[in-house]
């Protein structure tokens, strides 16, 4: 009778012991599967915040020319004065310089490089695409600074404008050259940033499953991270 009493209570107690561990090993899973959807979603939304950020591009550009305007006031009203090249030339030289410096600084305020920073660990993939369309802007935007310094600088030597007495046609004609390389560059931004917001939207719209596999988030990213298209300057 003992004997019986002595195995019943050792059936019960394997069988505790046995509930218990495919209890723990549930919650484990669980804690574990909460924790890949954490990380996962925490990735997606690291993406959409690149994606946002880089959608933002043509509006931060577009205050770069905004910019100019005052600029475009002082070297006209001093052309109008002097009916010369100088000093207008070192006041619009001067007036870009410091829009650049502006544009710059909106860069950085931007932070994108920060909000990016997760992806270099959770998506690798993106690492090459994201740094060739930064490198793509910025040659863009370079070429287009110095084509539109040439541009304004060639109207400041013109001898028929230099003759005009009325500073509002004189910023007008600097304004044309600017509203034309404004529209040129802008157009360009898209297409610039097109592969990168492809791979961040791609990041996003990824299942779970998809996003923590290493090999298959590479296979699905891959060709998007293709060559970014550099823009060639305009004339």
């Amino acid at each position: 009778m003992l004997k019986r009493q002595i195995q019943r209570g050792e059936i019960f107690i394997a069988v505790s012991v046995l509930l218990l561990l495919i209890c723990l090993v549930v919650l484990w899973r669980e804690d574990h599967r909460l924790k890949e959807k954490e990380y996962a979603d925490r990735v997606r939304r690291s993406a959409a915040v690149v994606n946002a950020k880089v959608g933002r591009w043509p509006d931060l550009e577009d205050r770069f020319f905004e910019d100019l305007e005052p600029i475009i006031v002082d070297v006209s009203e001093k052309v109008a004065q002097s009916h010369s090249t100088e000093p207008a030339n070192r006041i619009l030289y001067k007036g870009l310089l410091d829009a650049k410096g502006k544009a710059s600084q909106r860069w950085l305020d931007e932070q994108l490089e920060l909000s990016y920073a997760e992806l270099q660990v959770s998506a690798p993939e993106a690492q090459s695409v994201f740094h060739r369309t930064i490198g793509a802007l910025k040659y863009s935007q370079d070429k287009m600074c110095e084509e539109l310094s040439i541009s304004l600088q060639t109207v400041l030597r013109d001898d028929l404008v230099l003759k005009l007495k009325d500073s509002p046609d004189i910023g007008n004609i600097l304004r044309a050259k600017n509203a034309e390389k404004r529209l040129a560059f802008l157009a360009q931004v898209p297409q610039i940033s097109k592969p990168l917001r492809q791979t961040m939207e791609a990041i996003v719209e990824m299942s779970e499953s998809d996003l923590l596999d290493d090999r298959v988030r590479a296979r699905l990213l891959a060709p998007l991270a293709g060559p970014t298209v550099q823009a060639a300057p305009s004339d």
